[in-house]
């Protein structure tokens, strides 16, 4: 009697095996080597992709979020056409709960694939955000007053929270919807040469800075942008690396210009710079590839070999800036200075001068929607330069140098246990002479 096989076990079974596997190259990995478990995956590949994607979000991400940058991939701002698009695409992300509520969508609803192709897409787009979240605790810039060896040795790598997961993957989506319409143009190793940029913000505007501002910052909680902004200083800091490592491996091959390296080490036609020291004072390109968003700092750390590390850096090493609070869009340049404007749904934190109100109603959420205690302690004060609420940060958060150290994204436990000095109540938040270098400037 023939032994049992996998390969002949009733189709029940192979479809309750397929439901069992942990992700997607494990799945690709059988249903190509298998005729039998393809034929079952065929059956059931909707609801089991939809049940990865369920396992692998682990009810840490905002799916809104996450359909918003997939379908906004290739909607740069620069080109006219795109307009409406973008438009439609960002007030459906910001309505998605009302949309499903009231049944409004005439398409693709805001909140659910609109096809086992987009799954898949969702699928690919998270095993970027978990590389970059994995390297963000390994790799975490060092807070200011903790010693060099004592945070390498004593604190890396970080054991986030679920709490701090959320706020990273929200910023990574946020942070990739943002770089898809509004920040540089990503690049792929195979890529032509290209010289367009997205400068939406120059002649022939496709939108204002304001527009640009209510279309999508507006529409987040005030400390949502900061954790958006920690994310955005995190890759800015990994990419400073990344470019320092390529800049030394091409000035180390004795070669002056790019055309000059051996066949094995040719770059490729997509490379913007000429000469093999162009890297090495390149300040502005930290902050373009950041401005691309997170998912090309996943696809660079997903890569093993070297080579195409640096590949994919050099093509898409540009010194063209699209910081979000760059080129005067922080925060919205043709409003009245006095005026903070939030849009729905962040609308509900809009308490003019009533800072009690608003406490009261954070104290009612659950911690991955409220602040962290050091946000509250910057710019939920009462000595403020002015009594609108947020008028401060917005003023001067963009100069602020609290976020290369992530502050807007962990967990209160670990901020008291870290003893950050921002937290005491004699702290010289605003304190211009103060000797802690990430002190804000008083105000003139």
């Amino acid at each position: 009697m023939a032994e049992p096989t996998l390969e002949g076990l009733p189709v029940e079974l192979h479809i309750s095996i397929l439901f069992t596997l942990p992700d997607l190259g494990s799945l690709w990995s059988l249903i190509l080597a298998s005729p039998a478990y393809y034929d079952a995956y065929q059956l059931v590949k909707k609801e089991l992709l939809q049940s990865f994607l369920q396992k692998h979000y682990a009810g840490l991400v905002d799916i809104a979020d996450a359909i918003a940058a997939i379908r906004s991939r290739g909607l740069y701002a620069y080109d006219i056409s795109n307009k409406e698009k973008i438009i439609a695409l960002l007030d459906c992300r910001r309505r998605s709960d009302e949309i499903r509520q009231l049944g409004l969508s005439v398409g693709p609803l805001p909140d659910e694939p609109a096809n086992v192709e987009e799954t898949i897409q969702l699928l690919q787009l998270h095993n970027l955000a978990i590389l970059v979240l994995e390297d963000y605790s390994k790799t975490a810039k060092r807070p200011f007053w903790i010693e060099h060896n004592k945070w390498a040795h004593d604190f890396l790598p970080l054991v986030l929270s679920d709490t701090e997961k959320r706020r990273i993957f929200r910023a990574f989506y946020r942070l990739q919807i943002y770089g898809n319409i509004f920040g540089g143009v990503e690049r792929s190793a195979d890529s032509g040469f290209s010289l367009q940029h997205n400068e939406w913000f120059n002649k022939d505007k496709t939108f204002t800075g304001e527009e640009s501002w209510r279309l999508f910052l507006a529409t987040m909680a005030p400390w949502e942008i900061e954790e958006f902004a920690c994310l955005f200083q995190h890759c800015c800091h990994r990419y400073r690396g990344m470019i320092r490592e390529v800049s030394d491996s091409l000035i180390q091959t004795g070669c002056t210009f790019l055309g000059e390296l051996p066949e094995d080490l040719r770059v490729p036609r997509a490379t913007y710079i000429n000469d093999c020291d162009d890297l090495r004072y390149a300040e502005d390109v930290p902050e373009h590839m950041s401005s691309i968003g997170p998912a090309l700092l996943g696809k660079i750390l997903r890569e093993k070999q070297f080579l195409a590390r640096r590949n994919l850096v050099l093509v898409n090493a540009r010194g063209f800036r699209y910081q979000f609070n760059d080129i005067g869009i922080w925060p919205f340049p043709d409003s009245p200075r006095d005026e903070v404007h939030l849009i729905y749904p962040a609308d509900r934190f809009d308490f003019g001068t009533d800072i009690d109100g608003l406490r009261k109603l954070l104290n009612t959420l659950p911690s991955s929607e409220r602040p962290s205690i050091v946000w509250e302690r910057i710019w939920l004060r009462d000595d403020g330069e002015h009594p609108e609420l947020f008028w401060d940060m917005f003023e001067y958060g963009s100069e602020n140098h609290y976020r290369p150290w992530g502050y807007a994204l962990w967990e209160d436990e670990r901020l008291i246990d870290w003893a950050t000095p921002l937290l005491a109540d004699d702290y010289p938040i605003w304190d211009l002479n103060a000797d802690n270098p990430y002190t804000i400037p008083s105000p003139e």
